[in-house]
């Protein structure tokens, strides 16, 4: 603990955290590092360094940000939520001061209801909400990684923490649901190793409750569940006088992600409105149309006008009809865009969170480890007499085929694959076990690697694990109606005299949703204040083009505000003065700003703040 807050809390060079959260050539460092820790477990107190270390090193990539004010796809100049994060963090502010959530972030609405239970207790601390969920992986995956080992051996793990790292270290430290999803998913995988091969059924059925929460919270591959179920039912449960018992017990583990998500949504959507699942109309879309993005699909008039219906399935599958009808070789074309999309795509496609180097290294990685994949799956299915090999095998054909509903070319890095990533890490992992096998059939110190560590099974491990899942339940449980009976006060609303071209705002100030950018002066940069000349430059990472230009001729010390119009509940970007709003930076604050219009990203309201108090 002290560790991690150290490393949070303490100004530090950003590079060490950039380097990881960003690079693909400290992948053998990772691997390594997991592979020390696995064999020297035993040791007590090295053993237990290592391990601290893999934690901390889950931390790094939030270390980036918080010393540097980088951005990225989904933050901009180190805290403040961008993209689809831009979304959910607004729909969470407008729940929080007692209003409700726009459809996108209602229909799943989980991890923005634990984000905003840890907001309303901390006063809206943004930046307490990325180190717990950080801190949160770390932890679930120390739990999860013993459980590995002892029943898979050294190597095994030490893929799979490497295939972890790198798909969430770009995710950590934003707004976005993956995170939470990321934590439960890897707390499933412990479950469900121990349960099959103990043979324990309330093990399982703590695995498929856990996987159903992160299916619910991050929605992915949901044909994992119906898979699974199978699974047990004709494998697992077969010979069990209490069969159908426990069958439907899994059965109800199953529903509860998704009666949780149910209870959330009826809390933070907006009352006497169809909740419709616009974003799977754009994928079905996408596809009758010859295998086109989301990006094509939400700008069609005739999809459109369904969003918010209570028809949108009816009219979708007659708009698919009418495509197909014109074009029946747009089913060929989507297959082939669904395959090539897994295969070829080095940015959208399978392990394409294995990046951060040159093209052709990428590339290469990925098919690499694409090839490992290929060989696991061979192994396994050899063996798929195996509870667990038979379990990995419903697995992968529950992911396979949501790609024909969600293909991976709607999302950079796979990120639905949150709640399922530990299958394909697993799979690839044992992959590698059996190329290594293949090389050194013979070799006595190579059993090391291999052979499964006989380390004590800790009943603390399985409690904590199930301790945070209860956690997170509870927090889902109580945290809507509580927040919903007791919202933020607003205050009445000052009179304030703004210039004629200005509008007169207020919003709420608070760690984690502004930052200051400083000129050089500033000795050593930690959030929220970073240097200008650093973080300009990096704002073109969000591929926010249209505000390029605005933002490259910010040239004197600047502070930025994401917040939520207390008055109008519309989304609101404030640029600053440094000078001006020094003063100002906590709690309810009112502005005179002018908007700049025409709008430069989407429709959202940028704005010019010219007095502050």
């Amino acid at each position: 603990m002290s560790g991690s807050a150290y490393l949070l809390l303490a100004p530090q060079d950003h590079n060490p955290g950039l380097i990881f959260r960003q690079k693909l050539y400290i992948l053998p460092f990772v691997f390594l590092l997991a592979l020390a820790t696995a064999l020297l477990r035993q040791k007590r107190l090295l053993g237990a360094l290592l391990s601290a270390g893999c934690g901390l090193l889950l931390l790094l990539p939030l270390t980036g940000l918080w010393n540097s004010g980088a951005s990225d796809q989904y933050i901009l100049s180190g805290t403040i939520p961008w993209s689809d994060a831009f979304i959910h963090h607004q729909n969470t502010l407008r729940f929080l001061f007692g209003g409700t959530m726009g459809q996108s972030s209602a229909i799943r609405p989980l991890s923005l209801t634990f984000y905003s239970a840890i907001l309303r207790l901390s006063q809206n601390n943004f930046l307490l909400v990325y180190a717990l969920t950080a801190m949160a992986m770390a932890a679930a995956i120390v739990l999860t990684l013993p459980v590995i080992e002892r029943r898979f051996g050294p190597l095994v793990s030490a893929f799979f923490y490497t295939n972890a790292f790198f798909f969430i270290r770009r995710l950590t430290g934003t707004f976005m649901t993956e995170p939470v999803a990321f934590t439960l998913a890897t707390l499933s995988t412990l479950f469900f190793i121990k349960g099959i091969f103990e043979k324990h059924n309330g093990s399982v059925a703590l695995g498929f409750l856990t996987l159903s929460l992160a299916l619910n919270v991050r929605p992915g591959a949901m044909f994992v569940l119906a898979f699974g179920g199978l699974w047990y039912f004709f494998g697992f449960a077969k010979g069990n006088p209490r069969r159908l018992v426990w069958s439907l017990a899994m059965l109800v583990t199953m529903l509860v992600g998704f009666g949780l998500s149910s209870y959330n949504s009826a809390f933070v959507a907006e009352p006497d409105k169809p909740l419709t699942n616009d974003q799977a109309a754009l994928y079905i879309y996408g596809i009758c149309s010859g295998g086109e993005d989301t990006y094509y699909s939400m700008v069609q008039p005739e999809l459109t006008a369904y969003f918010g219906s209570e028809n949108l399935w009816s009219g979708v599958l007659k708009l698919c009809r009418q495509k197909l009808a014109e074009q029946p070789e747009n089913s060929s074309r989507a297959l082939k865009r669904i395959i090539e999309g897994v295969v070829n795509d080095p940015e959208r496609g399978a392990f394409s969170w294995f990046d951060g180097g040159n093209p052709h290294l990428v590339q290469g990685v990925q098919y690499g480890v694409m090839l490992l994949w290929v060989i696991g799956f061979f192994a396994i299915f050899r063996r798929r007499a195996e509870p667990f090999n038979a379990f990995l095998l419903a697995m992968i054909a529950g992911i396979f085929l949501f790609q024909f509903v969600a293909p991976a070319y709607n999302y950079y890095r796979m990120r639905f694959d949150a709640p399922t990533y530990w299958v394909s890490g697993l799979v690839a992992g044992i992959g590698l076990c059996s190329v290594f096998k293949l090389l050194f059939p013979r070799a006595a110190w190579f059993r090391t690697f291999i052979s499964p560590i006989q380390n004590k099974e800790s009943s603390n491990r399985y409690r904590c694990s199930m301790a945070i899942v209860s956690m997170f339940i509870l927090c889902w449980l109580v945290a809507p109606p509580a927040i919903k009976a007791m919202p933020f006060p607003i205050t009445d609303k000052p009179n304030r005299d703004c210039p004629a071209d200005e509008i007169d705002l207020r919003t709420w100030v608070s760690p984690g949703n502004y930052v200051s950018l400083h000129y050089y002066d500033l000795q050593q940069p930690h959030v929220p204040d970073f240097h200008l000349l650093y973080v300009r430059p990096g704002m073109h990472d969000t591929s926010t083009r249209g505000m390029f230009a605005f933002t490259d001729s910010i040239d004197e010390p600047t502070t930025i505000i994401k917040g939520l119009d207390l008055d109008t509940f519309e989304e609101i970007l404030l640029f600053a003065p440094l000078d001006m709003v020094s003063g100002t930076l906590s709690g309810e604050v009112s502005f005179c700003a002018r908007l700049i219009d025409p709008p430069i990203y989407h429709n959202y309201r940028f704005a010019v703040v010219s007095s502050a108090q």
